[in-house]
């Protein structure tokens, strides 16, 4: 095991035939990668076991969560969704935009083809 200059740990393996170089990718790098492949879950499990949140550095463990509940709210699983929600401290205005026939009228849109909202207005629900 090594350390370099930037505090990067290494470990040397070695065989009768070749010689490897292991070493740590950053964490911050490691929880964007698992974000930008849509592995969520993954991501926010390696923040969870974070001990020293310090390592942590710039991840933005509450943005996580609430780009993982908008994904869940559109699978229609709703309650994992509000549960990320709350952890990511979402304003509850967002959250209720969310359900349009919640919604005062004043703030009423029209609906895109395609969304729950056309699809709740083309079934006479909102």
């Amino acid at each position: 095991t090594i350390t370099d200059r930037s505090m990067s740990v290494q470990v040397l393996c070695a065989t009768a035939a070749s010689l490897v170089r292991l070493r740590m990718v950053p964490l911050e790098v490691q929880v964007d990668n698992l974000v930008s492949h849509g592995a969520y879950e993954d991501a926010l499990g390696l923040c969870a076991a974070v001990v020293d949140k310090a390592f942590l550095g710039n991840i933005d463990e509450q943005g996580i969560h609430e780009r993982y509940a908008q994904v869940l709210f559109n699978r229609a699983d709703y309650d994992e969704a509000m549960e990320h929600f709350a952890l990511a401290s979402t304003r509850v205005i967002h959250v209720v935009s969310l359900i349009p026939p919640l919604l005062p009228k004043s703030h009423a849109t029209p609906a895109a083809p395609g969304t729950i909202r056309a699809n709740l207005q083309d079934s006479g629900l909102a």
